[in-house]
Parts: structure tokens; sequence; C-alpha cells
């Protein structure tokens, strides 16, 4: 992946980590389900990133 593509990443994740863990904590009631829950979900949107960006 692209620095550019990378940078574009963290940019989104950024902008949007708060309310997908507050959506998160919604769904499982539990802190740190919804921590494991947030990284689990940006870490797969990474690798899936080109696709999902476009």
């Amino acid at each position: 992946m692209a620095d550019g593509e990378v940078a574009a990443f963290v940019a989104y994740a950024r902008s949007g980590q708060r309310r997908l863990y507050r959506t998160a904590y919604l769904l499982c009631g539990d802190v740190e389900g919804a921590q494991d829950l947030t990284q689990t979900t940006l870490a797969t949107l990474f690798q899936h990133w080109r696709k999902a960006s476009r």
C-alpha cells in the first residue's frame, strides 16, 4: 500500500474512531469488548482499504 493510502486510512480512522467505539460499546455493553471490536473492525478495514476507499 502506498504512503498516501496509509495516510488516508489513518486520517479516516482517527476521524471516526470515537463514533465506532461508541457504537461497539452499545452493541456489546462492555469496555474491553468495545475496544476489541473497534480494533478488529479497523484492522479489517485496513486490509481492504483500497477497495473500501473507492
